[in-house]
């Protein structure tokens, strides 16, 4: 009898193990043949029931926690596991009066009391759940499950500061508790602590990479940043780990759209409506993103439907007006700026599109009072509005608020943007400096590392300046550069007597009316013979600068130069022009936008 008894207990300790590692069918052979041995062993029909709960046959696995109650009917674990089945099949109240028959049992039995508390929090009584998660802990204080449990039900009641706590007990028992650190960063989120957040969400991916919303959250915050491609990333992993997480589509399509990835993102847009047709704002960024492809009367449909779901999405309203402006349906069009402006009164692009449409009608009185609105909603003049209105001198560069908030955005998208300028400096360094010679270059407004890149391999010392903290970034991932400036290009290259054999300024000069400081800078920072290469955008008439309000080039607040400007003001700071060709520079929606490419040589 004992050596029978051995026995059984050697093939228990065996199914076990096989289960701990996931072996479910040799589990069951294994309970199957201690049951065929001995029909009355509970723990064996305890574990079968557990191996049937592991598959999914919750009938199963009730029957046999039932028998094993049978046999022996003051066993715990019997009653709490009975009650983990019954809950799976959602009936709850069973559930719940077989756990309390479990801690009846054993007033120790810590498992018992979470579980209850697992059961009144689904049946909507967080109260009566939070008083046995403490009882758990009263029970058992190194209880990480609990103690994040109830953190959860006290961060959704607002207690921010109390759940902190608990996660932060939970991670001291259990550093490694994923959940706890996803937990953790929703709160620290909610708190406003986005960098703390997202440390968190950092953390809960590294431990469960399998775990979709720590994915979305870390998405989210990464979005917050302004960092789309980054952000993007999380968001794929998210729909690839769950493919019916539809706000991961949404804020994907987003990403792809704002990286310039116009057929991805309307493919992401039309998987969100499959998902969800009635999600708000869906619509009308599939019709901003086709706008975007020329598909004008596609995306005004699209723009309806979202208005026909919620008309009091200003958004949609004021893409209805975009669609007609391009088809030159003016009149119409200030109509759905101005019904935007009644939901939103302070809808600075709705004021910016209409100024627009009444310079093209002739009317700039009205112009004027919707640009001097659009400053009073934005003083920080993110369109340089105020250069539009000057009637006096011309200011000598693009407003430095522009400029940041534009290439901030810029960053992100930057290396894949239709923009040619980069390879004009390239191919203009190239031709004009010795073959094989090795340069000392500074790359003067750097960007992300364009041209630098191009330029590497002729360079012994190649230096950047940026005034652009996000480009820099970019830049320097690239480890390209001996050393990267956050500065302004003509304080730099004052500062840098005779230090280069070649200046590169790829697209930057553009932002510059007044061209004199910058070429008497390069000058001053230039070896003798060295040459200075740049792109402009060309203005017809000869002798001009002029300035170009956003939306005309690509939204970058740029001014235009004339030739014979740029001639005589290089002369006057002591080059000689080696090049001054006009070549496509990029496009701007769709359409290819001319530059020149010039190249001055210092003069001996």
């Amino acid at each position: 009898m004992a050596e029978t008894n051995r026995k059984l207990q050697d093939q228990f300790d065996e199914a076990n193990e096989a289960m701990a590692r996931g072996d479910l069918a040799l589990a069951e052979r294994l309970c199957n043949g201690i049951l065929k041995s001995n029909p009355l062993h509970a723990d064996g029909l305890c574990l079968l029931g557990e191996i049937m709960e592991r598959q999914g046959r919750f009938d199963d696995a009730i029957s046999y926690y039932r028998l094993a109650i049978d046999i022996h009917n003051e066993v715990p674990i019997y009653f709490n596991n009975l009650g983990n089945a019954l809950s799976a099949k959602g009936q709850h109240e069973d559930a719940l009066a077989q756990y309390e028959r479990a801690v009846a049992l054993d007033a120790k039995f810590a498992v018992g009391y979470y579980n209850i508390a697992i059961e009144w929090n689904l049946m909507g009584d967080a109260q009566r759940a939070k008083e046995y998660y403490l009882e758990a802990l009263n029970v058992k204080p190194r209880y990480a499950d609990a103690h994040l449990n109830l953190g959860v039900i006290l961060r959704e009641e607002g207690a921010l500061d109390e759940a902190l706590a608990r996660f932060k007990r939970a991670l001291q028992i259990d550093p490694n508790f994923a959940l706890a650190h996803y937990n953790m960063g929703l709160a620290l989120r909610e708190q406003g602590k986005l960098e703390s957040a997202k440390f968190r969400f950092e953390r809960a991916t590294e431990l469960d990479a399998r775990y979709a919303p720590a994915h979305y959250y870390l998405g989210l915050c990464l979005w917050g940043e302004g960092k789309a491609t980054l952000a993007g990333e999380a968001f794929r992993q998210v729909t690839q780990l769950d493919p019916y997480y539809t706000m991961a589509h949404y804020y994907l399509a987003l990403a792809c759209y704002e990286q310039g990835r116009l057929a991805e993102a309307e493919s992401g847009y039309r998987k969100v409506l499959e998902l969800d047709p009635a999600l708000r704002n869906a619509h009308n960024e599939l019709g901003r993103c086709l706008l975007d492809l020329g598909r004008s009367q596609e995306a005004l449909e699209d723009f309806l439907a979202e208005l026909e779901l919620y008309p009091d999405n200003y958004y949609a309203i004021h893409n209805i007006g975009i669609v007609f402006t391009r088809e030159g349906r003016y009149e119409e069009a200030l109509e759905q700026y101005k019904d935007a402006i009644a939901l939103k009164p302070d809808y600075f692009e709705a004021f910016y599109k209409m100024a627009k449409i009444y310079l093209k009608l002739e009317q700039p009185e009205l112009a004027q009072e919707c640009f001097r609105r659009c400053l009073e909603i934005n003083p920080s003049d993110p369109f340089d509005i105020r250069l539009v209105l000057n009637s006096g001198d011309m200011p000598e560069r693009a407003s430095e608020v522009h400029m940041k908030n534009l290439y901030a955005q810029r960053a992100e998208y930057w290396d894949t943007d239709p923009y040619r300028g980069y390879q004009l400096v390239i191919d203009a360094l190239n031709r004009f400096s010795a073959p094989g010679q090795k340069l000392d270059i500074c790359d003067a407004g750097c960007g992300t590392g364009l041209v630098g890149m191009g330029i590497r391999n002729r360079a012994r010392v190649l230096d950047g300046i940026d005034f652009s903290a996000a480009m820099l970034e970019k830049a320097r991932a690239k480890g390209i550069y001996n050393h990267l400036f956050e500065d302004d290009m003509v304080a730099r290259l004052q500062r840098s007597p005779e230090r280069y054999d070649a200046i590169t300024c790829a697209a930057t000069l553009i932002h510059f009316s007044d061209l004199e400081p910058a070429f008497q800078a390069a000058y001053a920072a230039l070896k003798e013979r060295g040459i200075f290469i740049m792109t402009l955008f060309p203005n017809l008439e000869d002798e001009e600068v002029v300035y170009v309000a956003p939306d005309l080039l690509g939204e970058g607040g740029c001014f235009v130069h004339g030739t014979g400007y740029v001639r005589k003001t290089a002369a006057e700071a002591g080059f000689e022009v080696e090049q001054m060709d006009s070549e496509i520079h990029e496009y701007h929606n769709g359409v290819a936008e001319m530059g020149l490419i010039i190249t001055l040589r210092k003069k001996g």
